[in-house]
């Protein structure tokens, strides 16, 4: 009779329970008292957690912060950005570096109070949610930043079907297997929770307090208005039209096409006669039919291409300068664990 498997000790553990990913461009003020007060509030809630601080390209101390960080407290972990590559880059390394079975994104500013982890998290942890977004109730942002929000919120509701109040929060919950479905080109960190509804996870909101920025100033200036308005129209009120329009542009397109065919078939014949009337006419309704009906069989060709990708591609695109990880020796039940 064969012996039983002997079970051999060491090789891969479990990874903790959560995954905090901070995004920070310039942010070494905060993150003392931020890895700080993410501890506490993770630890009071008896999770097991690691902190993921991804650096984008940064021309101050962050990197030193987050190494310093690291050597004293073995969960938080860092990625360097081999220069500025944009938020949805420093998610999409965050996202790829992480162990955790839920992973949380929030900014670095501390106008995400981590105080606010178990109340985003609680719809997760008890399976009610898939994916947890913020909404700030109150807004401690300037007068001008919380009306423009509230048009973009208002526009993506309206393009993408979603209604959420706050879809721009960089605050949000989810599980594991839904930031893997995730796919972060440029300035598609902005609309996560309309890719994991499309997807078919469930999609809430949890009201979160808010906070006046502590430390620094913002990095961003009034282009990434318009540059989010332009990500808006391309990323989500497009692919919806194209999406419900689909099956009728081939066939619409082939039959514009057709009737092109016709009319430049009667244009040839008016010419060929010497026959000058209508040949204006027949021209325009030539051209007009026949550059519809390209029109048509390019964004059906192109709809195909976006689900095909929306399906199979999952790439990241991000240029890694260095990892960061804390001493192995350390474990999450040492001294320096709470």
């Amino acid at each position: 009779m064969a012996s039983p498997p002997r079970v051999l000790a060491g090789g891969r553990t479990d990874g903790p329970d959560v995954s905090v990913l901070v995004p920070a461009r310039n942010e070494a003020s905060s993150l003392d008292v931020l890895a700080l007060r993410v501890r506490e509030a993770l630890n009071a809630q008896g999770l097991s957690w690691e902190l993921i601080v991804i650096d984008d390209g940064s021309t101050d101390d962050t990197a030193a912060v987050i190494r310093a960080l690291s050597a004293q407290e073995p969960r938080v972990r860092g990625r360097i950005l081999a220069g500025h590559q944009g938020k949805s880059a420093a998610l999409a390394c965050g996202i790829q570096a992480a162990r955790g079975r839920y992973v949380v994104l929030m900014d670095a500013d501390l106008q995400d109070l981590p105080e606010e982890l178990p109340v985003l998290l609680g719809p997760v942890l008890r399976d009610e949610l898939d994916l947890a977004q913020a909404w700030r109730i109150e807004r401690q942002d300037a007068a001008l930043k919380v009306a423009v929000s509230r048009v973009f919120n208002g526009l993506c509701s309206a393009f993408s079907g979603l209604r959420v109040h706050d879809v721009n929060c960089g605050f949000k919950a989810m599980r594991r297997e839904v930031a893997a479905r995730l796919v972060l080109a440029e300035g598609m960190h902005r609309f996560i929770p309309v890719q994991a509804w499309r997807c078919g996870f469930r999609v809430g909101e949890v009201r979160v307090r808010h906070a006046r920025r502590a430390f620094g100033r913002s990095r961003y200036g009034a282009f990434r208005y318009l540059q989010g308005l332009n990500d808006l129209v391309g990323a989500v009120l497009l692919p919806r039209i194209l999406k419900t329009v689909a099956p009728l542009l081939t066939p619409v397109g082939l039959l514009a096409l057709l009737l092109g065919t016709g009319a430049g078939a009667i244009l040839l014949v008016h010419v060929v006669q010497q026959r000058t009337g209508q040949l204006w006419e027949l021209g325009l309704s030539t051209l007009g039919l026949a550059g519809f009906g390209l029109l048509c069989l390019a964004l059906s060709t192109l709809e195909r291409l976006r689900a095909s990708v929306d399906g199979q591609s999952r790439t990241r695109t991000f240029v890694l300068g260095e990892s960061i990880e804390g001493d192995p020796a350390r474990s999450e039940t040492g001294a320096d664990a709470r």
